[in-house]
């Protein structure tokens, strides 16, 4: 009986030369990323990156890891929290249903993903934006990913869907944001019947990178783009303003920096958080004026590409700076007390995402990224 171990063989020569889908060696990247989590509000944590289900024979299964991965998103299922979505880079789309300890990549053709939504009324239903044969697309499940049908697409190629995101407080309403095209334009998008119809919200110079609800004002939104600006809506969409080229009284009102991540507080209406390659810094009004945030001062000057906030726990702030995770411990009001983790991985933490659901229990998405 050589078949067997031919077959065992041909595997191995496959994985090694990366010619199984989806899965490359990558040599030049660090085995020590993919994703994490933490059940101790990110004191400690485990990695999280074993892949299930890669069949060579009918005997044979093959485990793989997402530690090269690229990791761009990541969703927990609001109704269930042992459901966790991950999209990469590189490497498709996968789900986990034992909170992270395994994963299944889930049949999606697209390759490259940007941003996850799932819908809070039916958590079935999984919204998806990545790139099909290079151009930008919004892909929508009705059953978990099982199946999947093409609702929104960029009209030329090399143009992605950067962003997709539900309104918290009007589930029927979903916006998209794009990267700017060959003509340098970039758009936002409405859908309000769960993607057969759309309509422009405007049209941008710059890529848009995130988008974001105020909690309690239905109509207040922003959107984080690539011309180093916040844009805020009062009206859902319909008038605009930039809280970059606001006019303030003195300049240590403003926020320094390139802008690398922004954060809506979960609770507290108009207070905004904005990560740069500076510092950490906060809104309380709208975005109107901003304070340095008292951090740790060896993590100033690197990138802050990753904010968080706990829905259960109010006011843990949470960001990171490139390898290591800073989590709000408390504050007299001027003087701040941090938890400080090393990750342990020599890539950056890009993605920081809190459970819905169980209070200390967050994951984060690494992602190759010189410093």
């Amino acid at each position: 009986m050589k078949y067997p171990y031919t077959i065992i063989m041909l595997a191995c020569v496959l994985v090694l030369s990366g010619c199984l889908p989806g899965f490359g060696t990558r040599k030049n990247i660090p085995a020590n990323g993919g994703i994490a989590r933490s059940a101790d509000g990110g004191v400690s944590f485990e990695r999280r990156n074993t892949v299930e289900g890669v069949e060579v024979d009918e005997k044979l299964a093959v485990s793989f890891s997402l530690a090269r991965a690229d990791v761009t998103a990541l969703a927990i299922d609001p109704q269930d929290s042992s459901n966790v979505y991950a999209g990469t880079k590189r490497k498709g789309l996968y789900k986990s249903s034992d909170a992270g300890a395994s994963w299944k990549e889930v049949t999606f053709d697209a390759r490259s993903v940007t941003s996850l939504a799932i819908d809070p009324r039916d958590s079935a239903v999984l919204y998806v934006a990545a790139t099909w044969e290079s151009r930008g697309s919004l892909f929508k499940s009705k059953d978990a990913g099982e199946s999947w049908e093409r609702i929104y697409v960029e009209p030329v190629s090399d143009t992605e869907v950067m962003v997709v995101r539900i309104h918290p407080r009007i589930p029927d309403e979903m916006y998209i944001g794009t990267s700017i095209n060959r003509s340098r334009k970039s758009t936002i998008a409405r859908s309000r019947d769960g993607g057969i119809t759309w309509d422009n919200i405007r049209t941008n110079d710059a890529t848009i990178k995130d988008i974001s609800f105020d909690p309690q004002n239905v109509d207040q939104m922003y959107f984080f783009s690539s011309r180093n600006d916040i844009l805020r809506s009062a009206d859902r969409g319909q008038n605009w303003e930039s809280i970059t080229k606001l006019k303030r009284d003195d300049r240590s009102q403003r926020y320094e920096g390139t802008v690398q991540s922004f954060l809506v507080h979960p609770q507290s209406p108009g207070e905004l958080y904005i990560g740069t390659d500076r510092s950490l810094y906060r809104s309380e009004n709208y975005g109107d004026t901003w304070a340095e945030v008292d951090i740790i001062g060896s993590s100033k000057g690197i990138p802050i590409r990753a904010i968080a906030m706990s829905p259960i726990s109010d006011n843990q702030i949470t960001y990171a700076s490139a390898q290591a995770l800073y989590v709000l411990a408390g504050s007299d009001g001027q003087t701040n007390r941090w938890k400080i983790t090393d990750t342990q991985s020599q890539q950056i933490i890009s993605t920081i995402l809190y459970d819905p659901n169980q209070a200390g229990v967050m994951y984060v998405g690494f992602q190759g990224v010189s410093r």
